[in-house]
């Protein structure tokens, strides 16, 4: 899946590590109809949470953007990143969102929230800048069974570790230093704390996303597609199927936070 990248104060040069990633990301893109079929199919699913669950009103924005926005499927939805690419709508930081208070109906994350390294800053920018009846949906890594098996093992830019104390993360480069077990950590492990923290940002629902197998044999965008493409459609037809083992094998969660109205 696509990777986002995060705020840091290193001297390595991450904008040429950020532009080079976001290259390489969108020639595997581009050479997958699989995969972004595979991408249709989660923003057709993240924007059915925002239609179910949000009553506000105002614009919706997606954060790390990366090469497969919201708004190639859904024009409405405002394409950003932490750094600019062309294919973008803007620059945005997600720990300090320059909008106006009340403005925001809709915040997307895809696969983006586990690479902030002061999630209680992205909640507090997203508290001020979301309408009453908005709020934040999440694409995330599970934490299921499978999931914890794969993912310490899947990225070795990125950690998965259930056990880290704090909710902030020591970043160095746009994908060093993430912990894809962030949404466990924050929403889970320590969901009273979260609670109290952020009482008005309820955690109102949250589902498995049944396309576990999908996203393995395309390979993402940092791996060789292991499957032809005319395949794929049997392999949904599958996961359909297996839908009830998803919370056991599923890889990607996604989860729909919204503001008090």
């Amino acid at each position: 899946m696509q990777d986002q990248p995060a705020v840091t104060g290193s001297g390595i040069d991450h904008a040429v590590e950020q532009e080079g990633r976001i290259n390489r990301h969108a020639e595997a893109f581009a050479r997958k109809p699989a995969l972004r079929k595979l991408f249709k199919d989660i923003h057709t699913i993240l924007r059915a949470q925002d239609d179910r669950w949000f009553t506000g009103t105002g614009t919706r924005i997606e954060l790390g953007a990366g090469v497969a926005p919201m708004r190639d499927t859904y024009p409405d939805v405002k394409a950003t990143d932490i750094v600019p690419a062309p294919h973008l709508d803007s620059v945005a930081d997600a720990q300090n969102l320059d909008v106006q208070a009340g403005s925001v109906r809709a915040l997307y994350l895809q696969n983006c929230f586990h690479h902030l390294p002061d999630p209680e800053a992205f909640f507090r920018s997203s508290q001020r800048a979301l309408a009453p009846g908005g709020g934040i949906v999440m694409l995330e890594p599970h934490w299921g069974p499978i999931a914890s098996v794969i993912y310490p093992r899947l990225f070795k830019e990125e950690g998965f570790d259930k056990t880290q104390a704090e909710w902030t993360t020591p970043m160095d480069g746009p994908i060093l230093g993430a912990n894809q077990a962030l949404s466990y950590i924050v929403l889970k492990r320590d969901r009273t704390r979260y609670e109290k923290l952020f009482p008005n940002l309820k955690l109102v629902a949250s589902g498995v996303m049944p396309n576990y197998m999908r996203y393995v044999l395309t390979g993402g965008l940092n791996f060789p597609q292991l499957l032809p493409t005319m395949m794929f459609p049997v392999l949904k037809g599958v996961e359909t199927v297996m839908s009830p083992a998803a919370r056991v094998i599923g890889l990607h969660q996604w989860f729909v936070i919204r503001k008090d109205a």
